[in-house]
């Protein structure tokens, strides 16, 4: 697998109020990029409630601590 999108709606820290919610987090992403042998994963469906900010916040964090993961945008491209 040389990549999949994922969805990464919280951070492992948030996930206990919302693990009746259907979703996931970026952690998980990472972990299951990993158990894969994938070359990157890219985290879809963001939570509503992040503004712009608070996914450039995520996004610095994740490509500092998770190389092989991306935040995806609206409209974003991604050429395989």
């Amino acid at each position: 697998v040389d990549a999949f999108a994922y969805d990464s709606s919280y951070l492992d820290e948030e996930f206990p109020r919302f693990a009746s919610f259907g979703h996931s987090t970026w952690e998980e992403a990472e972990r299951l990029r990993k158990a894969a042998g994938a070359g990157h994963v890219f985290g879809i469906h963001h939570m509503p409630f992040r503004d712009d900010a608070a996914l450039d916040a995520i996004s610095a964090q994740i490509e500092k601590d998770m190389a092989h993961c991306t935040v995806t945008r609206d409209g974003m491209q991604i050429r395989l």
